[in-house]
């Protein structure tokens, strides 16, 4: 497999992989992009075609476990959601930043099944929802 950037967040991403120098800019990226999630929306009906959070909803996400962790798949682009399922499943798109936001202490798989992702820690997440830390305003 190779692994071609679709959007900004997945070129920040391979360059935070390649170069630890540049992981704040791949963390803010994550925070002011959208995010795929497994999951459905309480209430509502989804489609296999995903679906964007609206403010009040819900969030009802999947969960995986791998080596007796448990984790939250997250994706950076379809391409690499559709890579890792094998059959049909609603999935919601929503801002990084909400997606830490409704998880806190959970451990997020970036592009489980992918040639490049990430996994962040509940730490890290602490971390980057810092508002001091990135240098970002809520």
């Amino acid at each position: 497999m190779s692994f071609e950037p679709e959007n900004a967040l997945e070129e920040a991403l391979l360059r935070a992989n390649k170069s630890p120098m540049t992981r704040r800019e791949f963390e803010r990226q994550l925070l002011g992009s959208d995010v795929i999630v497994i999951g459905e929306i309480e209430g509502r009906d989804l489609s296999p075609a995903g679906a964007p959070l609206l403010p009040g909803e819900r969030l009802k996400v999947a969960f995986t476990k791998r080596d007796g962790r448990t984790y939250v798949p997250v994706f950076t682009s379809r391409t690499r959601l559709h890579a890792y399922l094998s059959q049909s499943r609603g999935y919601v798109s929503l801002p990084g930043r909400a997606l830490m936001e409704m998880t806190r202490g959970a451990t997020l798989l970036l592009n489980l099944g992918s040639d490049v992702g990430k996994e962040i820690l509940p730490e890290e997440i602490a971390r980057m929802l810092d508002p001091g830390t990135l240098g970002l305003v809520p």
